[in-house]
């Protein structure tokens, strides 16, 4: 279930997510905002068979990942996360 209308409307792309990049730059937006609201996380969920049947070589983890580096954020697991804020 979702809400609708979208509270981040600015995030739904115009048509179908056709390339890598075209993700990556729907995944910046979520990023600049978990990022302007300073979220505690930020949870993509991504199932590898879809992943790799879209994207073989994974080039959209890539970019994302590379990105999230370069805002100074933390990627982790779930575990990691309840560590962290547990401890």
């Amino acid at each position: 279930m979702t809400l609708w209308p979208s509270a981040m409307p600015e995030a739904i792309p115009p048509g179908f997510v056709t390339t890598s990049e075209e993700e990556f730059e729907v995944n910046k937006i979520f990023l600049a905002k978990a990022v302007s609201t300073r979220a505690t996380y930020i949870s993509f969920i991504w199932h590898p068979r879809s992943l790799y049947s879209f994207d073989p070589g994974m080039k959209m983890l890539e970019l994302t990942f590379s990105h999230v580096r370069t805002l100074g954020l933390i990627p982790c697991t779930y575990k990691d996360l309840y560590v962290s804020l547990s401890g």
